[in-house]
């Protein structure tokens, strides 16, 4: 997709900034990045989509608590060595073992560390709140209230101390690349003028690409575009297949439905006030037996029982069984307390008194829940000192893959954005006296794309093809897969972009522009995940096909995408 384009057309550079560390994505990882590498003594630039502390996914309340996995003692008998192996059975076989080690090793520390900085993580008592997250063996997630918001504030208020320059309200057009050396990018602000930074090194921390579906848990700026504009400097993507989905309330405002509330077996019902989960169950099956394996991980997978619930739900929706906001509804009206302990029930007075104050109560009302689109288990091949495939071009956070595989291990992201974001910045500030970048005074740069695209002469509105992408990625891709349906995501991407490139975008406003340029990056990257999905014909974690809903063992390895071909 857009392989055809060609440097050719003249874009007017308003500004031109020389740097040695450029950070692209202020989230998380970004800043912990670009506090590292500035603390290294490189000059640097961290630039994000919307305001700094308020954008990417860190910034995003979408659950009353977070988790952060560190192996530091809190429980006795846990090591660093267990929460690695944890990583490992999680990933069935696709991660890579020396980053797994590298963010069990570092994982305490980064904890450590963040705490010494402010982040108030919950205690009882004199110790740390610590409960059992998705696909662990053992408590280790150490509770962070808010979710990971506390995390991100306090990097925040760290780097306003700093001499780090933030550009707010900026998008990445495309890296500047030659040789498969990236030295730069080209960027446009939200009021339409084109910035060109020259960089040493760059650091891709641009988030996820929730967005690709209609429901999600992700910010309206998670729109996949790290992972495209990486594809298209030639950067080599991997896992792209593993797309975490979960289930969260539809209605009145968007939430990720914590999995531990599943040992109180509440009641499935659909409109009809049908409990429906077991018409859906093998012989032998209950559902008391697959809410007890949901109870241990949030997001789907196909490696045990819990599987049935995400799957008896899609199928109601889709023979439209549904509330009034497309879910359908969970009680927990008349679950029993009894047996539970004093931690579940801190627990669990925590998560009502959340949604209590998002207006349902779960004493009294049913949830309408529904799958929701997560996070992206993959992205670009890293080393350890989280190097990419194109030379001087460094990724960190849920745009690097590696860490985690099929599954991933619940609090791993967040700890995995800290400890890679500060191996990125350290890395890419201590190597720069070695790069040898252009010299020349860029004062242009081409991109065809974008010369289409600033032209208002165009009939097709980026904003029908965002809902169209979403649709699409909703109902082919999000938990069920069949080669049909990805054939299908193929197929019809692949045409609408023939489309664009014939009828062109209706351009606006410079807001219909930065769309547009979304609406680029969620194709592209919607087309390398479906090829991936395509390739893995088995299912694996939260990898599933409907058409072959076994694992098998020659595909126990990762799966490599690189821009090698016109239809991608």
């Amino acid at each position: 997709m857009f392989a055809k384009e060609v440097l050719a057309i003249m874009i007017p550079i308003e500004q031109s900034i020389n740097i040695d560390v450029l950070v692209i994505g202020a989230g998380g990882a970004g800043v912990r990045a670009a506090i590292e590498a500035n603390s290294k003594g490189a000059n640097t630039l961290l630039i994000t989509k919307g305001k700094l502390g308020a954008s990417g996914t860190t910034s995003f309340e979408v659950a009353e608590t977070a988790g952060y996995n560190a192996a530091d003692g809190c429980i006795p008998g846990d090591s660093p060595q267990k929460h690695y192996q944890d990583i490992l059975n999680a990933a069935l076989g696709t991660c890579d073992q020396d980053l797994a080690e590298i963010l069990a090793e570092e994982a305490p520390l980064s904890l450590a560390e963040l705490e010494s900085w402010g982040v108030p993580f919950e205690k009882k008592g004199e110790k740390h709140l610590v409960v059992e997250g998705c696909f662990a063996s053992q408590p280790r997630m150490h509770i962070i209230k808010r979710h990971s918001k506390p995390i991100l504030e306090v990097l925040v208020n760290r780097l306003r101390s700093t001499s780090i320059t933030v550009l707010d309200d900026v998008m990445v057009v495309d890296l500047l690349v030659k040789d498969n050396t990236c030295f730069g990018a080209l960027l446009i602000d939200f009021k339409g003028k084109f910035i060109l930074v020259q960089a040493a090194s760059v650091i891709l921390a641009s988030g996820g690409g929730g967005q690709l579906f209609k429901l999600n848990l992700n910010p309206k700026d998670i729109t996949a575009d790290g992972y495209a504009i990486a594809f298209r400097a030639g950067a080599e993507l991997i896992n792209m297949e593993f797309m975490q989905a979960g289930l969260g309330l539809v209605h009145p405002t968007p939430n990720i439905l914590n999995c531990w509330v599943w040992f109180l077996n509440p009641k499935l019902i659909n409109n009809q006030g049908e409990e429906f989960l077991s018409k859906y169950l093998p012989t032998g099956v209950e559902p008391i037996d697959c809410m007890n394996d949901k109870a241990r991980h949030f997001p789907f997978s196909s490696r045990d029982l819990s599987k049935y619930i995400e799957y008896a739900i899609i199928k109601e929706i889709n023979l439209g069984n549904t509330g009034p906001h497309g879910g359908v509804f969970l009680d927990f009206r008349n679950v029993d307390l009894t047996n539970v302990s004093p931690d579940f029930k801190t627990m669990w007075q925590t998560t009502k008194n959340w949604f209590i104050n998002r207006g349902v109560d779960p004493d009294t009302q049913t949830l309408e829940i529904a799958p929701f689109g997560h996070a992206i288990n993959g992205g670009l091949r890293v080393g350890i000192n989280c190097e990419s495939t194109v030379k001087n071009l460094f990724a960190a956070g849920e745009v690097a893959g590696g860490p985690h595989g099929a599954d991933r291990l619940g609090g791993n992201m967040i700890v995995g954005c800290q400890v890679f974001g500060k191996r990125a910045g350290k890395t890419a500030a201590d190597s720069i006296v070695a790069r040898n970048t252009p010299s020349s005074n860029i004062s242009e740069f081409t991109c065809e794309f974008v010369e289409k695209i600033s032209k208002p002469q165009g009939k097709i509105k980026p904003i029908n093809i965002k809902s169209q992408i979403q649709n699409m990625m909703s109902a082919n891709y999000l938990i069920v897969r069949n080669e049909s349906g990805l054939n299908k995501i193929v197929s019809e991407f692949q045409n609408l972009d023939t489309q664009i490139e014939t009828e062109g975008f209706e351009i606006n406003s410079r807001s219909d522009m930065l769309q547009a340029l979304e609406c680029r990056n969620m194709l592209q990257t919607a087309l390398v995940m479906a090829k991936s999905a395509l390739i893995r014909n088995e299912s694996r974690g939260s990898h599933f096909r409907e058409d072959c809903s076994i694992s098998k063992p020659e595909f126990e390895q990762i799966i490599s995408i690189q821009k090698n071909s016109d239809d991608l």
